[in-house]
């Protein structure tokens, strides 16, 4: 990735960061018997990078996990999202690698660069019907992933987005993957020969 590249993200997330002018979590000391909790009317959490966390129930108001916001947190098995996100940061959930499960709320149109990468328990990952877009090494390397539909409005599969996803044995995809293109785009995901592929047909 270029500087020029480098900057350019760095200051669209700033903005977005900014626009919402919101009070912001930042989780410091934590004790494992405790439950992890956010104040009312937080828009945005961050900062929770490594933290002893099992559980995670993320409140209606949040809209934005910011980036690396829960990576490396272990322990953390489990993660209820808000119907009220938006934006889920790069590298948000990276290397969780007891998480089992994760569901998408419908508000999320991307998952961004290597949110899920690593995490090696991982068996389950519903997307929403409104994804647009699953970027370069999302899942890759998520052992335990054994199949996963793409929803009807995503376009783009960025490079590695499933890459060393060693029990992934099924992909579900709509039927505009059936173009050669899209097709190098696959192999370029890490979605290969040695993956059952069904392709749904156009409605």
């Amino acid at each position: 990735m270029t500087d020029d590249r480098i900057e350019k993200e760095e200051r669209t997330n700033q903005l977005e960061l900014e626009e919402l002018n919101p009070c912001t979590v930042v989780c410091m000391a934590f004790r494992p018997e405790e439950l992890f909790s956010i104040p009312a009317g937080t828009k945005i959490v961050e900062g929770c990078r490594g933290q002893n966390y099992q559980e995670v129930g993320i409140p209606e108001g949040v809209e934005i996990l910011a980036n690396w916001a829960f990576a490396q947190c272990q322990r953390l098995e489990w993660v209820s999202l808000p119907q009220t996100l938006r934006i889920i940061g790069e590298h948000a959930f990276r290397e969780c690698v007891s998480l089992t499960e994760i569901t998408i709320p419908d508000g999320v149109k991307e998952i961004r660069g290597g949110t899920f990468f690593g995490c090696s328990a991982l068996g389950t990952a519903t997307l929403p019907p409104g994804l647009r877009e699953i970027g370069a090494y999302a899942f890759s390397c998520c052992d335990s992933l054994r199949e996963i539909v793409i929803p009807d409005g995503v376009q783009a599969l960025g490079r590695g987005a499933f890459e060393g996803c060693s029990a992934l044995c099924r992909a579900e995809l709509p039927a505009s993957f059936r173009v050669p293109k899209k097709q190098e785009m696959l192999d370029a995901a890490g979605i290969r020969e040695n993956i059952r592929v069904y392709r749904r047909e156009s409605p």
